[in-house]
């Protein structure tokens, strides 16, 4: 199983990725993934995890690396498979905000080990 590094981040115009790993032979690859997008930070951020994820064509560990809160906190502390659980909605039965990237970003992490982390992602 292949472990892949990906840092993301975004603001109001726009969103990042980079993701690392090693073939099997060990040689270092890294792939971008930059766009604008005018968005509210929260927004750009799912974007962009949803992005290098959909790039994935394997199973892999991954370490998801970013300074927000907002992506850590529901892949950390099991909110996001309560929300999934709960149809997308919060424990007050609010429907979260930006369900359906949520809903996207639960599709494409299937299949990955995915651990998340505090930090930015260094060249």
């Amino acid at each position: 199983m292949y472990e892949v590094d990906i840092g993301i981040g975004g603001d109001r115009e726009g969103y990042w990725a980079l993701l690392r790993f090693e073939d099997r032979q060990g040689k270092p690859h890294r792939k971008e993934i930059r766009q604008e997008r005018e968005a509210d930070k929260n927004s750009n951020l799912l974007q962009a995890a949803v992005e290098a994820f959909q790039t994935l064509r394997v199973a892999c560990v991954v370490n998801l690396i970013t300074d927000s809160s907002y992506i850590i906190n529901p892949l950390s502390l099991g909110w996001l498979a309560r929300w999934e659980t709960n149809g997308w909605r919060n424990s007050s039965g609010k429907l979260i905000r930006n369900a359906g990237q949520w809903r996207l970003l639960s599709e494409a992490m299937a299949g990955h080990r995915v651990e998340a982390h505090e930090g930015k992602i260094t060249e």
